[in-house]
């Protein structure tokens, strides 16, 4: 086991940096510990997570030969409990001439008598996509370690697409789910090109829905409609999902998600499967800020999977590098880590946070409650990790008097100091990870706050119901002493809960997961997820520390902080 999280007393800094020279060689690496990565060369999207007979199964995309995109295989992995996985062979290749170019992202679907069946996008050596399955070639084997492809493939007819489907972009298909009759429904998403009145293609991205009859083996799809599109969610809808949020409510919300414009954005319908029509519960998807199912741009390509353990559909994201350094590394990118699907407090938006498993990599831990935070002079806590599950939180009093707020820098000075982009009279709270012994690298998470919307006179007027609106980021601009990754703040806005009543408190809160070169913070219970790459390249950058850049007399700060251990095997010697 990678054990790179020591505790330590603030005392034993010097501890610290005296084996910074020893262990540097293994921050340039920068491979995380409990989030999921290959064992070497290349790995983008999700693909087919699964549960059955005692193994949640991963496969992802793959280049087995590099540490690049180039022609995809479909990796594969199996675990016990979403955390410590076991590296499996190559499940799928392309060896046949219908995905000779690549044997692009799907699904798992465990069909009746419990078969599970993989379906594909298969890129043809024209580029053209289309859809295909394979199958276990030894279904008593545990680890479904090989697989083969049926004579029948592709499974989706030459032809019975519209015209304005798009061959070369109509690819990743979801899981299928039982619908009318017992027929089996999916989901692939597409590129639709539509003439408009100057005979010039308008293309909008968009899900088609398809058909397999029952107890086919999925071996023959036969295409139904359009299901779903809009004008502003891009030209290109890859990796949808669609899932009801609780199996066992007939009348559940479903979520569906597409991977558009570059991120991840979802919205919640009602459904029915007698008569296959959706109506809009949320806004739509790539509709605002608030349909991202995570902030940072990293994240793409998820795929969800139903956990039927904690009676949950759970999400793994592909956490694309933000650097070039690959190359050197010999790998590239990691998988969130599992995140659970829940309905929030309004009835129709979505939260997602941890798996609960990730508990059991809980170590060394510090808590505290009133956190006595001065102005200027963050609160370095006596725990140093690199590997990090940190829960923060932040109570005003609600109304906030003008009067009890005190500054000793000004909002300028502020910030500057942590490279925000909010308005200068904001009041800030927040951690600070991957901090270095003498503070040349770091990364903030912060909660802005605007100060005039918590008076009084802005809380009479403001509608019971209605939400707060506070600003949540992390910047990344001193990250890495080398300037590794990117620079580019993550920022966005968060709902949060009024007090009932005219009087009391209102309070922010975070948990942020810290794993070497990835950051994944739940804020407000899971409304907002915003997950980025950092690369700091000092041995010491393993602190964490509370700031607050303003003094209020009746605030209370909170936090709890626990090192994680690896979970991860250990990556190849070289």
């Amino acid at each position: 086991m990678r054990n790179r999280s020591v505790a330590v007393s603030a005392l034993a800094t010097v501890l610290v940096l005296a084996c910074a020279s020893a262990v540097q060689a293994e921050y340039v690496e920068q491979r995380p510990g409990y989030h999921f990565t290959p064992p070497e060369d290349w790995m983008n999207d999700p693909n087919g997570p699964m549960y059955l007979n005692g193994l949640y199964h991963l496969f992802y995309q793959s280049n087995p030969f590099d540490p690049w995109w180039a022609t995809m295989h479909w990796g594969h992995a199996v675990s016990t409990d979403l955390f410590h996985w076991q590296h499996l062979p190559i499940a799928l290749s392309p060896d046949q001439t219908y995905d000779a170019n690549g044997v692009f992202s799907g699904s798992a679907t465990i069909i009746e008598d419990g078969m599970p069946v993989l379906m594909y996008t298969a890129v043809d050596d024209s580029n053209f996509e289309t859809q295909a399955v394979a199958y276990p070639a030894n279904i008593s084997d545990p680890f479904l370690t090989n697989w083969t492809k049926p004579y029948f493939n592709p499974i989706v007819p030459d032809g019975i697409l519209p015209d304005f489907v798009d061959p070369y972009n109509v690819r990743d298909d979801t899981t299928a789910w039982n619908g009318n009759g017992g027929a089996w429904f999916a989901l692939i998403g597409a590129k639709l090109d539509y003439p408009n009145t100057t005979n010039v293609n308008v293309s909008y991205g968009g899900a088609l829905l398809v058909t397999s009859a029952a107890y086919g083996g999925l071996s023959k799809w036969e295409y139904v409609k359009v299901f779903h599109t809009n004008t502003y969610g891009g030209d290109m809808w890859e990796c949808p999902d669609f899932y009801p949020v609780n199996r066992s409510d007939p009348n559940s919300l479903w979520v569906m998600k597409a991977s558009a414009n570059g991120g991840d954005t979802w919205a919640t319908f009602h459904y029915s499967p007698a008569s296959q029509k959706l109506t809009l519960a949320s806004n739509d998807i790539a509709y605002d800020e608030y349909q991202a199912y995570d902030l940072g741009w990293s994240f793409y390509a998820s795929k969800s999977f139903y956990d039927p353990l904690i009676q949950s559909q759970v999400v793994f994201g592909w956490l694309r590098e933000e650097d070039n350094d690959a190359t050197t590394r010999g790998w590239a990118s990691a998988q969130t880590v599992p995140r659970v699907v829940s309905l929030d407090t309004d009835g129709v938006s979505i939260l997602q946070n941890p798996h609960p498993n990730i508990l059991s990599l809980r170590s060394n831990n510090v808590t505290y409650t009133n956190l006595p935070v001065s102005s200027n002079m963050p609160y370095r806590l006596p725990l140093i990790a690199d590997q990090a599950d940190i829960e923060f939180s932040v109570s005003l009093p609600y109304p906030l008097p003008s009067s009890e707020i005190e500054r000793v820098m000004t909002p300028e000075m502020v910030l500057k100091r942590y490279n925000m982009t909010v308005s200068n009279d904001s009041i800030i709270y927040g951690v600070n990870v991957r901090v270095s012994n003498g503070g040349e690298e770091s990364t903030p998470l912060y909660f802005a706050i605007d100060p005039s919307a918590l008076s009084a006179d802005a809380i009479a007027k403001a509608a019971p119901a209605s939400p707060f609106i506070a600003q949540f980021g992390f910047t990344r601009t001193s990250s890495s002493q080398t300037n590794q990754g990117s620079t580019t703040p993550i920022n966005g806005h968060v709902k949060v809960d009024r007090p009932t009543g005219s009087q009391g408190s209102i309070t922010f809160s975070m948990r942020a997961l810290v794993d070497h070169s990835v950051v994944e913070v739940f804020v407000q219970g899971g409304r907002v997820r915003a997950t980025g790459r950092i690369y700091p390249v000092r041995a010491d950058s393993m602190f964490i520390e509370v700031f607050s850049e303003q003094t209020i007399a009746s605030q209370s700060i909170n936090i709890k902080a626990y090192q994680l251990l690896d979970s991860m095997p250990a990556p190849p010697i070289p």
